[in-house]
């Protein structure tokens, strides 16, 4: 009964009509922090959700690359983002994913995790060298195929060459929970992994579109994340030289923004959320520049959202969309769920439902998100 009781509730939250975000004229140029915290309050759950719902019926049963749910989730994130900014339309760039130095990638790893003195027979090796065969399978059938990753773009009228970079990855995949083996069949819905996260960025292109912004704001759709990092790596070795002319604040990677329970929390708390940042055993001066970026945007975002907290939190383990941009001295931050205390066990698996979200959480999250990155584009502490 509770189980039907959820996902009734869940349907008819999913389902709620979407009204346009607009702004009256007055409203787009605000001048205070207040101002901006009002504007992102503002932002309603029926369009946060609305998002996710859209992008989770297009990519039924699985949007893992290369699948018809991954062409169909592309598409209506394309359409959404042409449909909320028409006159700043969504630009798309190509790539090829790697496939040999992905692979010579993933082997690497299993032999320096081999050599670091486990047992070869242990359960644990053994789940290691069955993910590793799986994911050289899988990309092996990726070679020649075509990535799209999805960029939107939005001048500062101010400082336009002073940007932030804020991404999502869209496509998924799921993986054994017993021996870690992944496949590129079954269901695979997505939904805080990274669904939350695509609908987040969709949340927030309908807001900045809205504003005259003093500052420039790109946000990135990766595709093929899950081939390891493809889309990231893609955008930065054809956006690199670029990059690198530009006054970057940083990038922010939006994952798993959805899930925040209670009565699984170690500390027994809600609203608990992170920034991860690298650790300094990890780099030294990288986890300095995270840290700086990671603070700032919490401290602006206790002022706008108060009833959820992005804790800045070094970790070294993470590898995720953050790391390509890392690699250029970029300061790159995670911003998702408490890993330490309230880890989402069910991410990478099939039972990564719209169900099991926070709907709460989240929307206090994306506004939280959308206030923050307003009130850098306008130099607001």
């Amino acid at each position: 009964m509770r189980l039907f009781i959820l996902v009734l509730f869940s349907t008819m939250s999913l389902a709620a009509a979407e009204k346009q975000y607009v702004l009256k004229d007055y409203e787009r140029s605000p001048k205070t922090l207040q101002q901006v915290g009002r504007l992102a309050i503002r932002y309603s759950r029926d369009n946060l959700l609305g998002h996710l719902h859209a992008l989770l019926i297009a990519g039924r049963p699985s949007r893992f690359f290369g699948s018809e749910g991954h062409l169909k989730a592309r598409a209506t994130i394309i359409e959404r983002i042409n449909t909320i900014a028409p006159k700043n339309p969504a630009q798309v760039q190509d790539f090829k994913i790697e496939v040999d130095a992905a692979i010579a990638s993933y082997r690497g790893e299993l032999d320096k995790y081999l050599q670091s003195g486990v047992s070869a027979s242990s359960e644990e090796a053994v789940n290691r060298r069955l993910f590793t065969e799986s994911m050289v399978t899988l990309l092996s059938q990726a070679k020649g195929k075509t990535g799209q990753n999805i960029v939107w773009t939005k001048k500062g009228f101010l400082q336009p060459d002073e940007v932030i970079i804020i991404g999502a990855h869209y496509d998924t995949i799921a993986q054994d929970p017993k021996t870690l083996a992944v496949s590129n069949a079954g269901n695979m819905p997505g939904a805080d992994h990274n669904g939350s996260g695509v609908a987040a960025a969709l949340a927030l292109i309908e807001v900045l579109e809205q504003v005259n912004i003093g500052k420039t704001v790109q946000v990135v759709f990766f595709d093929a994340e899950e081939l390891a990092q493809s889309g990231s790596k893609a955008f930065v070795a054809a956006n690199g030289a670029e990059l690198g002319k530009l006054k970057l604040a940083g990038f922010v990677n939006l994952l798993m923004l959805g899930h925040d329970t209670v009565h699984d929390d170690k500390t027994n708390k809600s609203g608990n959320m992170r920034f991860y940042t690298r650790a300094v055993a990890q780099d030294e001066k990288g986890s300095v520049l995270d840290m700086r970026l990671a603070k700032l945007l919490n401290k602006t975002g206790s002022e706008i959202r108060s009833s959820v907290t992005f804790e800045p939190t070094p970790r070294s383990d993470f590898v995720g969309s953050q790391t390509a941009f890392q690699t250029l001295g970029i300061p790159s931050i995670i911003m998702t769920h408490d890993w330490e205390n309230d880890f989402n066990n069910a991410h990478h698996t099939k039972q990564d439902f719209a169900e099991t979200l926070n709907f709460s959480t989240f929307h206090n999250g994306v506004q939280l998100l959308t206030g923050t990155v307003l009130a850098w584009t306008f130099d607001m502490r």
